[in-house]
């Protein structure tokens, strides 16, 4: 979920917002292998499937891709905008519902927006609470 993107809107025109979707789109098909599948959920939402990548691989390369959008801001005609999300990683368990799973994995992402936003959350396993990482720093 991109963070403060209603920020982005009011500041920046609908325009403007769209640009950062497109953007975060980009950069991140950029930066992940050939077989992930990226897609928007929903408004600034977007899902990330990484076959075949164990849970702490999925957290590292979130991190890495966090880390990759501070280094690298958006250039509008009127302002650099560094375009920052947060984000529920979770682990699919092969008895699991699709539904299941974006459920714990936003549950995460929520985690990581209260933790303070640009920040990654692991989706727990059970009812427990999501671990909030800090977010790769550069």
């Amino acid at each position: 979920d991109i963070d403060h993107f209603k920020r982005i809107n009011d500041q920046h025109g609908h325009a403007g917002g769209d640009k950062a979707l497109i953007y975060f789109a980009q950069t991140v098909k950029a930066r992940v292998r050939d077989v992930d599948i990226l897609g928007r959920f929903g408004g600034e939402e977007f899902l990330l499937l990484m076959p075949d990548t164990p849970l702490i691989g999925a957290e590292f390369g979130v991190n890495r891709l966090l880390g990759e959008m501070r280094k690298l801001p958006l250039q509008l005609p009127e302002a650099a905008l560094t375009v920052l999300f947060s984000a529920g990683v979770a682990q699919w368990h092969g008895d699991e519902s699709v539904e299941s799973l974006i459920a714990r994995a936003d549950a995460a992402m929520y985690a990581a927006k209260s933790a303070g936003r640009g920040r990654v959350a692991v989706a727990a396993s059970t009812q427990e609470a999501p671990a909030v990482t800090a977010g790769y720093r550069a």
